[in-house]
C-alpha cells in the first residue's frame, strides 16, 4: 500500500514539474470551482423551498381534515345523524373531486 502512495507521488509530482502544467491545473480549479459551488447553492435552495411548499400543503390538508373529523364527532355526541351524513357525504364528494 505504501509502495503505490510513494508511486503515485512520483507520478504526480513528474506530471506537474513544470510551471505551464501547474498553472492550467490552478486555473481549471479557480475557473470550476464557483460554477459547482453556485450549482450546489441552487440545489440546496430549490430543495429547502420544496420542502417548505410540501410542508404547508400537508398542514393545510390535514387541518381540513381535522375539521371535518372534530365536526362529525360533535354531530355524533349530538346524536345529530343528519348533520354526521352531511359531513360525511361532503368527504365523499371532494375525494372524488380529487380523483
Amino acid at each position: 500500500m505504501l509502495t503505490w502512495l510513494v508511486l503515485a507521488r512520483a507520478r504526480w509530482r513528474r506530471l506537474t514539474c513544470r510551471i505551464a502544467v501547474r498553472l492550467f491545473l490552478s486555473y481549471l480549479v479557480i475557473g470550476v470551482t464557483p460554477f459547482l459551488l453556485a450549482a450546489a447553492l441552487a440545489f440546496v435552495t430549490g430543495y429547502m423551498l420544496i420542502g417548505q411548499y410540501a410542508s404547508a400543503r400537508f398542514r393545510a390538508t390535514v387541518a381540513g381534515k381535522y375539521d371535518r373529523l372534530a365536526r362529525l364527532a360533535s354531530a355524533a355526541c349530538e346524536g345529530n345523524l343528519a348533520q354526521a351524513r352531511e359531513v360525511l357525504e361532503d368527504g365523499r364528494r371532494e375525494a372524488v373531486k380529487r380523483g
